[in-house]
C-alpha cells in the first residue's frame, strides 16, 4: 500500500506551490498580464490572488473527495489514487488560472493599464559582465564530487551488487522491471548526472552572458536590481541541480545495494517534493525582499507572451533566453527557430544519455 503519509505530503507541497502562485511571482505581473506600479497594492489585485488561492485549495478537496471514491468503487486500488487525484485537481487550477486571467485582462482594458514604453535609447554599462560573475561555476564541482562519490563507491562494492537489478515499480511501488548487472545499467545514472552537469553548466553560461538592458532613467539602479536577479537565478540552479544530481545518486544506491523498500518509496516521494518545496521558499524570499521582476522590456509586454503568459514570442527581439514571466529563471523566445533547438537539446539530452548508458 502506498505510504498515505508520504502521498499526503506531497500532495500538499503540489497545491502549495499552485494556491502561492500569485503570491510568490513577480508583482508586477497578475496571471500573465502587466500590472503598473500604483495599481499593484489595489484591493482588486490583491483580491484576486486570494480568491485563486482559495479556488485551488477547493480543488484540492475535490481531487481528494474524488480519488477517494474511485478507490472505493475500484476495491481499494492504489495504482488509480494518484493519477485521479493529480488529475482532477490540476485540472481544476487551470480552469481556474483561465477564468482569472480573463478577469485580470478585463481589469488591464478597464484601467488603461499598458506595458510601459520603451524609449530607443539603450544604456550598456561595460562593468555590467564582470560584476555579474559574482557566483563562480566552480561551485558545481560539488556535483561531480557527488558523481565521483558514487561510481568509486560502486566500484569498491562491486561484488557485492546483486547479479540482477531492479529497474522499475509499478503503482504499489512492487518490482516489475529487472535489468542484468553491466556496467551500463549500474553506472547509468552517473551517465545521466554527467550530463546534466553539462546542460545545467550550459544554461548557466548562457544566462550569466545575456543581454543586459537598464534602464536610462536609473543606470546604476537598474544595473544592481539586474545582477542581483542574476545572482538569485544562478544560485537557485545551482542549488536545484544539486538536488537533482543527489536524487540521482540516492536512486542508484537503492537499485545497486538492496535498500529496504520504505525507503525506495521515501526517496521516490519525498524528495521530489523537497525540490518543489524548496522552489516555493525561494519564491517567497524573492517576494519578501520586494521582487517586482526584471527591467527586461521582454517581461513587460504584454503581446509578446502566448498561452497566459507562458510563452514568449517576438521576432523583432533578437533575444533567445528572456526571464520568465510565471516561475523563476529564463525561457525561449520561441519565435525564433534556434530556440526551438536549445529546446530540442535540452528535452533529448536526457533520454539520449539514458538510451546510451542502456546500450553499453
Amino acid at each position: 500500500m502506498i505510504s498515505w503519509f508520504m502521498l499526503g505530503v506531497i500532495n500538499l507541497v503540489v497545491i502549495l506551490a499552485l494556491a502561492l502562485h500569485p503570491y510568490i511571482a513577480a508583482k508586477a505581473v497578475l496571471f500573465g498580464v502587466y500590472v503598473p506600479e500604483s495599481d499593484r497594492s489595489d484591493p482588486l489585485v490583491t483580491g484576486m490572488r486570494r480568491r485563486f488561492a482559495l479556488s485551488v485549495f477547493f480543488a484540492a478537496v475535490l481531487g481528494d473527495a474524488a480519488a477517494a471514491r474511485v478507490v472505493v468503487a475500484s476495491g481499494g486500488s492504489d495504482e488509480v489514487l494518484m493519477p485521479v487525484l493529480f488529475a482532477i485537481q490540476i485540472l481544476t487550477v487551470v480552469i481556474a488560472y483561465v477564468r482569472f486571467r480573463k478577469a485580470a485582462l478585463q481589469l488591464k482594458k478597464d484601467r488603461g493599464w499598458e506595458s510601459p514604453a520603451q524609449a530607443g535609447k539603450r544604456v550598456v554599462n561595460l562593468q555590467f559582465h564582470e560584476r555579474s560573475k559574482s557566483f563562480n561555476s566552480a561551485w558545481y564541482a560539488v556535483h561531480l564530487l557527488i558523481v565521483a562519490v558514487s561510481v568509486i563507491g560502486a566500484i569498491v562494492m562491486w561484488d557485492r551488487i546483486p547479479e540482477t537489478l531492479v529497474t522499475h515499480y509499478n503503482g504499489r511501488w512492487e518490482a516489475d522491471g529487472w535489468s542484468e548487472k553491466s556496467t551500463g545499467s549500474v553506472f547509468q545514472f552517473n551517465f545521466i548526472q554527467l550530463g546534466m552537469i553539462v546542460l545545467f553548466l550550459l544554461i548557466h553560461a548562457t544566462v550569466r552572458h545575456a543581454k543586459q538592458v537598464l534602464d536610462p532613467a536609473q543606470p546604476e539602479k537598474s544595473m544592481a536590481r539586474e545582477i542581483r536577479f542574476r545572482k538569485q537565478n544562478a544560485v537557485f540552479l545551482w542549488a536545484l541541480s544539486l538536488m537533482v544530481v543527489a536524487l540521482f545518486s540516492l536512486i542508484q544506491g537503492s537499485i545497486l545495494y538492496n535498500w529496504n523498500h520504505e525507503t525506495v518509496i521515501a526517496i521516490s516521494i519525498i524528495f521530489p517534493a523537497a525540490v518543489i518545496l524548496f522552489l516555493i521558499l525561494f519564491m517567497i524570499y524573492l517576494s519578501k525582499q520586494g521582487w517586482e521582476g526584471p527591467n527586461d522590456p521582454a517581461f513587460l509586454e504584454d503581446n509578446k507572451w502566448k498561452a497566459g503568459g507562458l510563452f514568449y514570442y517576438s521576432k523583432e527581439d533578437p533575444a533567445l533566453l528572456v526571464p520568465k514571466r510565471i516561475g523563476l529563471g529564463y525561457t525561449i523566445n520561441f519565435a525564433h527557430p534556434i530556440g526551438w533547438v536549445i529546446l530540442g537539446v535540452i528535452l533529448a539530452a536526457p533520454l539520449l544519455i539514458v538510451i546510451i548508458s542502456l546500450a553499453n
